[in-house]
Order: C-alpha cells, then structure tokens, then sequence
C-alpha cells in the first residue's frame, strides 16, 4: 500500500493532469476573472481590496493550464481592472496629494501581489512538470527493468539447460551412468535446502552438482566401463576427473565460484581423499554436500563391477563411513531427507540396458 506522501503525490499528479486536459478551463478562467471583475467595480474601499487577492486564482490556474505568457497576460487584466475600479479613489487621493498611498497602495502592493501569483504559478508548475517527467522515468526504468529481467531469465535458462545438455552428454559416455548428474543434483540440493543454506549457495550447488563430472570427459570410456578392477594407471586417469573438470570450468566466467566444489568434491572428511588431500572444513561446504549425494547415488545404481545396493544397505554405508568420508552432520541432514521424502528415490537399474546392447 502507498505511503501518505506518495498517495498525496499520485492525487495532485492526477489533478494537474485533469486541468491541463480540462476542454473548459478557458471558461473558468473567463467566468472566474470577469466575476471578481464586477465584485471590484462593484465594491470600494477595504472590501475592494481585499477581493482584488482574489485574482490570485484564475492567474494561477492559467499558468497551471496554458504557460507563463498567458497567466501574465491575465495579470495585467487583473491590475487593468482593479485600476479602472478604484479609479474614483486614486483620483481623489491623489488631489489630496497622497501620493505615498498611490504608490504604495495602488502601484506597489498590486503589481507585487500580481508577480508573487506567478511565481507560486511558475513554481507549482514546475515542481509538476518534475513529477511528471519522474513519474514517466520511473515507469520507463521499471519497463526497462522488467525487459533485463526477462532477458536474463531468458539467458539464465539457455545457460543453465546448456549445462545440463554437456552433463547428460557426460553421463552418455558411460551407460552405468545414465542420468547420475541429474540425479546427485536433486540430491545435492534437498541437503542444501535442509541445511537451510542461502540461496546464493543452493545455486552454486546446482551448478557445481549437475557439472561435478565434467572432467570425465577426458578419461577413456574403456576405463569408466571396465568390469574388473583398475590398473593403477587407470585409477589414477579416473583421479583426474576433478582437476581436469575444475580446468575446463575456469574458462567459463560465470562458473568460476563453483569451481572448488568440482575441484574438492571426492576429498575426504577425513583428509584420506583426492585430489589435495582435504580433510573437515578445510573442503568447501559445496564440495561434501556433492561428496554424500554422488556416493549415495553410485552405491544405488548398477556399476560395471557390481549391482546397485538397496537403499537400507546405501544408507547404511552413509552411516559407516559418517566421520570418516563423509561431514557426519551432512550425512545427519540427508538421512533426514530421505527418511522425510514421499518419493523415496528408486534404485536405478542398467543391468539390462547393458545386456541389451551387447
């Protein structure tokens, strides 16, 4: 709801914006002047003097509807008038050699009073034509902001649905892994959410979670779906991932906060991970939150060396390893979530897609 001030800004902007359109404003002005007109030519004395401040009005209006030319041009009607009605008077006073009252009374006060109108006149006209003016900068600032918002949800969405096209094109490479970066994301960011993380962080966790395997791009297909156990060149190829992920990442600016937590997501709580050798808090938040979500989801889905487990046997494993792999008050949040959600997540099965293609 508007504050006082601004109502009372809105109403007089809409009363300016009524007269100036008024198609019977010249009648106003007309009657208004030609009826304090009569009263002065009728009247003398104090009473003529006094209804002469009534000529205030129609100059002032007139510089409100039409500009500073036309008000003054209905001044000078105004001290026409009220020297043709107090005529009689002036004359006197001047036989009577009052010159000091002539001047003061019927030259200095009038034309004084008849400027002072117009400058109120000028000045409430200009402090309306600000508002105005304000009023409709607003109004194109707002639409302009409007158009940038649009524009950056637009682009915001582009970019975010051109990450997640590059994921499911990582988790294309190996079938294993079919939908695992969708998947860790939702779980990533249920952990974030129950942590009660700013939303800042929730959205960094979103793109480093969908993105966190990106730098599996350059590690063999052969080894990503190799049944058997890796030679230690190959597990250290698999090692990689992280910092090749992490370098892809930095060449793309708007990314570059979300950087650490591609580069620190397989530490250990404990310090026994890689590729640094982290341990506790010294491992971004972003990065152990992704650590919990990704191996809940490997332990629940088909590998080349083993079945997925059941989710009793997964979270059991979140259980053993809290303290140990994983930051035990993530593991606590996760539990939670899993334990509160209605949809509990499947265990996702490739077995079959993998024996179909070969």
């Amino acid at each position: 709801m508007p504050e006082d001030g601004n109502n009372c800004s809105f109403w007089d902007l809409a009363l300016f914006s009524y007269i100036k359109r008024c198609k019977y404003s010249p009648w106003i002005i007309a009657i208004s002047f030609v009826g304090i007109t009569l009263i002065v030519l009728l009247t003398e004395g104090t009473v003529q003097e006094v209804v002469f401040i009534l000529y205030g009005a129609p100059i002032i209006y007139t510089v409100l509807v039409y500009d500073m030319r036309r008000g003054s041009l209905v001044a000078v009607l105004a001290a026409i008038a009220v020297t043709l009605g107090r005529a009689p008077h002036i004359a006197e006073e001047i036989a009577m050699g009052k010159w000091d009252h002539v001047i003061i009374k019927g030259i200095f006060i009038p034309t004084f009073y008849i400027l002072f109108c117009l400058g109120i006149g000028k000045l409430i006209l200009n402090e309306r034509q600000l508002r105005e003016e304000y009023r409709l900068l607003s109004e194109e600032l707002s639409a302009s902001a409007e158009e940038l918002a649009e524009a950056y949800e637009t682009t915001t969405s582009l970019f975010t649905s051109t990450i997640q096209a590059l994921a499911a094109a990582i988790d294309a490479k190996d079938p294993y892994t079919r939908g695992h970066s969708e998947r860790v994301t939702k779980y990533a960011l249920d952990i974030a959410r129950a942590l009660r993380l700013p939303e800042e962080e929730v959205q960094r966790i979103f793109y480093a979670s969908i993105l966190h395997d990106i730098g599996k791009i350059g590690v063999s297909g052969n080894v990503l779906r190799k049944p058997g156990k890796l030679t230690q060149k190959e597990y250290e190829e698999v090692c990689r991932h992280p910092y090749v992920g992490a370098n892809i990442i930095s060449s793309i600016q708007p990314l570059k906060e979300v950087l650490p937590l591609i580069y620190h997501h397989h530490e250990c709580f404990d310090g026994s991970g890689y590729p640094e050798g982290k341990a506790g808090e010294e491992i971004p938040l972003g990065a152990r939150i992704i650590a919990v979500a990704d191996a809940y989801d490997a332990m629940t889905s088909d590998r080349p060396y083993r079945r997925a487990f059941p989710k009793e046997k997964a979270i059991e494993e979140l259980k053993k390893n809290s303290g140990k792999q994983f930051d035990p008050e993530i593991v606590k949040a996760f539990l939670k979530v899993l334990e509160n959600s209605d949809d509990q997540p499947p265990v996702v099965s490739t077995w079959k897609v993998i024996s179909s293609d070969a």
